[in-house]
């Protein structure tokens, strides 16, 4: 009887040792890298989650959860309490690729995020139409002009 009752206890302690992250499910540590990604200094308007690539099977360690996401800016100022999920996203926002990992090694979670953009193609891309499209009017106005002079 005391047999069964330590491979119940051991049971538990493996089940319990292998949890991910403490019971911290992936979309609450992708939270927890958004929140920390839009204290940054860098961030003027808050970021929301545009996708994720799910949690692997296997994971590395039982206490640390490995991220994979992309960021889209929203119409929202970043302030204290906000929750971006509330918040529409911005037209032609800045997107932006994130990786990183939550670790519940410690309390409370240590966050590493790391987010590379931004990436503005559509918004450059207008840029630059515009800029030509200004400097063709411009020629084209010099030209009529000039010939005006020389009549």
């Amino acid at each position: 009887m005391t047999t069964g009752v330590w491979r119940v206890l051991l049971l538990v302690s493996v089940a319990a040792a292998l949890t991910p992250a403490r019971g911290l499910s992936h979309r609450e540590a992708v939270n927890l890298a958004l929140d920390a990604y839009n204290r940054g200094p860098d961030v003027t308007r808050a970021f929301r989650v545009f996708g994720s690539v799910p949690r692997p099977r296997a994971d590395p360690s039982p206490t640390t959860i490995p991220l994979n996401f992309t960021v889209k800016e929203t119409v929202c100022f970043k302030r204290e309490g906000l929750n971006p999920d509330k918040c529409a996203f911005k037209d032609h926002g800045l997107v932006r690729d994130c990786t990183g990992s939550v670790s519940t090694a410690q309390e409370p979670p240590a966050v590493t995020i790391s987010c590379e953009g931004p990436i503005r193609t559509k918004r450059f891309l207008f840029s630059i139409i515009r800029a030509g499209i200004k400097l063709g009017r411009s020629i084209v106005h010099l030209i009529k002009r000039n010939r005006r002079q020389e009549h």
